[in-house]
């Protein structure tokens, strides 16, 4: 596998429900469960901008 076929295998495991950083939490009340899951976007938002930061770079390095 080529190193752009390596790097979106894990993107996307990272990315996948469950990926890394999945951690159980009890959640009492619908308040503090949607708190978690607007957490858990925000989280995942932020991934997906860095990712895509850092795919910008190699493409404008690779149009030099």
């Amino acid at each position: 596998m080529d190193t752009i076929g390596r790097m979106l295998h894990h993107w996307a495991v990272v990315f996948a429900p469950g990926g890394f950083n999945s951690v159980a939490v009890k959640v009492d009340t619908p308040e503090q469960a949607e708190l978690l899951r607007l957490r858990e976007e925000n989280a995942r938002l932020k991934r997906e901008v860095e990712v895509l930061k850092k795919v910008s770079q190699y493409f404008a390095r690779q149009a030099v």
